[in-house]
């Protein structure tokens, strides 16, 4: 199944929330053989019809207007760290997921935003506490978080956001492009459980670049705890 779901940003002018266009739920290996989980979202385009003269951009964010367009909510699309999940000596299990994940607690003292997101502008996301849920349908993930907008000068993350997004499932893991899959193999290997359910993939074959990624065989039996 397909993953569906919502973004809804608290106090809007869309008490429904926004419904996602696209999610990906991804991970990959840095050169110290960490490992970390990507997520990437996309709102539908929301069209708003208005003349350009009857647009004004207000400090808040409760007028319909400042909504036009998508929302991004990312860490692979915007190349930012995304959430460390190394398990130190212990091999990360699919079927024992962390149920809980979070990143940049306020008040943010890191160098860099874990996930960076796109709303009136180019705003900033912290605080964010990530929640798998295992469903008879598969594994559903709860993601709430708060929103500073950047864009217009800021005045401090004052406004919530929470995630639902339904049947997610992964799509594999990237590592460091200068490693053989040997090197890369015997990494995954000490870190991760089940990695013989994952094979190679040439990302661009077209290119015969020998760029690859680590993707699941078949279906991933997921569970939390």
């Amino acid at each position: 199944m397909s993953t569906v779901g919502t973004i809804n940003l608290y106090e809007s002018a869309f008490p429904d929330g926004h419904a996602l266009a696209e999610f990906a739920w991804g991970g990959r290996l840095d050169n110290d053989g960490q490992i970390y989980f990507d997520f990437h979202l996309k709102t539908i385009d929301i069209h708003i019809d208005v003349e350009e003269e009857d647009i004004q951009y207000p400090e808040g964010w409760k007028p319909t207007i400042v909504f036009g367009g998508e929302c991004i909510l990312s860490s692979s699309y915007y190349g930012t760290p995304g959430i460390l999940v190394d398990t130190g000596n212990d091999l990360l299990r699919f079927n024992a997921l962390p149920e809980r994940l979070s990143a940049d607690p306020l008040p943010f003292s890191e160098e860099e935003f874990a996930f960076h997101i796109y709303l009136q502008g180019h705003d900033s996301c912290a605080d964010h506490h990530l929640r798998f849920l295992k469903t008879s349908q598969g594994l559903d993930l709860e993601w709430t978080g708060k929103i500073e907008l950047t864009y217009y000068g800021g005045n401090g993350f004052v406004h919530d956001f929470k995630v639902l997004a339904h049947n997610i499932q992964f799509d594999g893991f990237y590592y460091p492009v200068d490693w053989t899959k040997e090197a890369a193999a015997e990494m995954f290997k000490a870190k991760v459980a089940g990695i013989d359910q994952f094979e190679f993939v040439d990302i661009n074959p077209a290119y015969g670049m020998g760029s690859y990624k680590l993707v699941p065989v078949s279906g991933i039996e997921y569970g939390v705890g």
